[in-house]
């Protein structure tokens, strides 16, 4: 197995860090968040009680979302907890928090979770009218998550135990075998660069998160978080452009912008239209789109 090439996350300072021109990952230091930093298990475990949470279970340290190798499982809180701290079952759990009605509500841990919602703190990195979610993580040792990417500005608060992050800036899209808006390639920490020999020319950025520190990723950047210990995080989004330009059905921070999903519709329409003229003056057209979309990439600092 290969060790991937990378840059290491740069570390600011909170009073030096603006999330409006700030377009890279950051690891912002002195930030103050909460009394959360004293959480232990146990503490948990006495306020939220039998509480009930719907989690990933897996047989598999790497959890993939196509295809999927996990299914979602209801626990009292407190019996959840038991499962993922135990690290000799062979089983990996991750909680990652749901509002009341998944389906048509967003998550903000302030409400989903209000009997520990007072221990935190969100930094104010963005102004409040842009708040879009916040989220509770709770993950199992060993537990990495799939490489994805999300549509809005987020930072996570990391508060116990420690995580491996690789993060790819969205240039790199063209690199990592994505299929219907995921990558396929898993176990970056294992990764076969034969396998996957793309990876070479990708910019991979890399760091391990500490309890306190605050992880700046920005929208649609790719990234892939590994538990290197039972873990706890608050992740918290925000709309950084127009509201009128994300979805307004997106309840997890990850649906394609509208632009973005009118632009993909027309592409596939043209597509089809061009079904009933013979393969090679079929294909003579798409390379003509395709040579436009290279022109327009160029033309908007692509490479």
């Amino acid at each position: 197995m290969d060790t991937l090439p990378y840059l290491e996350v740069p570390r600011l300072n909170v009073q030096l860090f603006d999330t409006a021109t700030c377009k890279t990952p950051t690891i912002v230091e002195g930030c103050n968040i909460g009394n959360c930093m004293n959480w232990t298990p146990d503490y948990l475990i006495d306020k939220l009680g039998s509480k009930s949470v719907t989690v990933h279970k897996s047989n598999c340290s790497v959890l993939q979302f196509q295809p999927r190798n996990f299914s979602y499982e209801t626990y009292g809180f407190d019996e959840f907890l038991k499962y993922a701290l135990d690290e000799n079952s062979g089983q990996f759990f991750y909680l990652r928090s749901l509002a009341k009605s998944a389906r048509d509500e967003v998550a903000d841990f302030r409400n989903d979770f209000s009997e520990i919602k007072d221990d935190v703190e969100f930094p104010p990195l963005f102004d409040e009218e842009q708040f879009f979610s916040s989220v509770f993580r709770v993950s199992s040792a060993n537990m990495e998550l799939w490489t994805h990417f999300d549509t809005m500005d987020n930072y996570l608060m990391h508060i116990y135990g420690h995580k491996r992050v690789y993060l790819m800036p969205p240039k790199d899209v063209s690199h990592l075998y994505v299929v219907d808006d995921k990558p396929r390639v898993f176990d970056l920490d294992n990764v076969s660069l034969e396998s996957y020999p793309n990876l070479n020319k990708c910019t991979i950025w890399k760091c391990i998160l500490n309890p306190g520190d605050v992880l700046f990723i920005p929208a649609f950047w790719f990234h892939n978080v590994k538990a290197l210990d039972f873990s706890i995080s608050v992740n918290v989004f925000w709309k950084s452009l127009p509201p009128q330009l994300y979805d307004p059905k997106d309840v997890y921070g990850n649906h394609a912008l509208m632009p973005g999903q009118r632009s993909m519709q027309s592409l596939d329409s043209a597509i089809g239209k061009l079904k009933p003229l013979p393969d090679d003056i079929r294909n003579f057209y798409i390379r003509t789109m395709i040579m436009k979309l290279e022109t327009s990439l160029k033309q908007s600092g692509g490479s």
